[in-house]
């Protein structure tokens, strides 16, 4: 059997585990071919976010490797992209934590694409706004921008907000340098668990595709029953063994205990969890 991907949300580092992963590339391949370039997708914590940017970031990398047997491996010319993740799950506590935070990790990736930022003197959104033109006007390839937990400094200080406020602000000036450089995407993927125009965050953004009761995505992230059954049906027999019950009898406690999501009428279940119950 595929090991569990217990703790897991890198993709490369999933597939060159050996772990187990339910394939979504579909849905991406599904994206790709819709003609849009702007995404948001809103789901829950601990439902497959920054798994599913993961997978979007080797595709864009082109890393054709990585996807053998998987749907998208034959459908797209793998041609690689420069790629920033921007990845807002870090804990921020005060508007300056947000702003040395933002700065830290945009010098980072700065280095990696070779860069020149002035780290000490310009802002996040300047440094930001940078790092999407430079990589383009070097090679000539649209940039893949993809952000994670786009709203997770704001909703951290619900119970403050002021401070709540404050961190908004700060993240609408810092994201606004997405829509300036527009002309350098080829894509933008946003994930959060607040919808989009429940805040003022992207309120520049009027060409977001929200797919977040889309229907045709409701399976983007998370696990339908039939993804359950057939992907992890070796760990399902062997933990129901443990346990002296059927498969069936567990499959109803998973079920009990993961179910109830829904964005298409139909029901998924909670990605992480699942991991941690075989």
């Amino acid at each position: 059997m595929k090991n569990l991907p217990v703790g897991q949300q890198d993709f490369e580092k999933l597939i060159r585990k050996d772990c187990v992963y339910v394939d979504k590339t579909a849905y991406i391949h599904q994206m790709m071919l819709s003609g849009g370039d702007t995404f948001f997708l809103s789901r829950p914590r601990r439902f497959g976010k920054s798994l599913l940017l993961g997978t979007f970031k080797a595709i864009f990398e082109g890393k054709k490797e990585l996807f053998k047997n998987l749907n998208i491996e034959d459908k797209i010319n793998w041609e690689p992209h420069p790629v920033i993740v921007i990845d807002m799950s870090k804990d921020a506590g005060s508007v300056e934590t947000l702003k040395l935070g933002l700065a830290n990790f945009l010098k980072t990736i700065a280095e990696f694409h070779q860069v020149d930022v002035n780290y000490h003197e310009e802002s996040p959104s300047t440094m930001l706004e940078r790092l999407i033109s430079m990589p383009y006007l070097k090679t000539g390839k649209q940039v893949v921008v993809l952000v994670d937990e786009y709203d997770k400094p704001v909703l951290d200080q619900i119970d403050d907000l002021d401070l709540a406020n404050a961190m908004r602000e700060v993240l609408y000036t810092f994201y606004g340098a997405l829509k300036s450089s527009a002309t350098y995407l080829k894509l933008l993927v946003v994930t959060g668990i607040t919808k989009i125009s429940q805040t003022s965050i992207f309120s520049g953004f009027n060409n977001l595709n929200d797919l977040s009761y889309d229907s045709p995505y409701a399976a983007i992230c998370g696990y339908t029953q039939e993804e359950l059954e057939s992907n992890f049906a070796g760990y399902i027999h062997k933990t129901a063994q443990n346990n002296q019950i059927s498969n069936e009898e567990l499959l109803a406690l998973v079920k009990s205990w993961y179910n109830g999501y829904s964005w298409d009428a139909k029901t998924f279940l909670c990605i992480i969890r699942i991991r941690y119950c075989c």
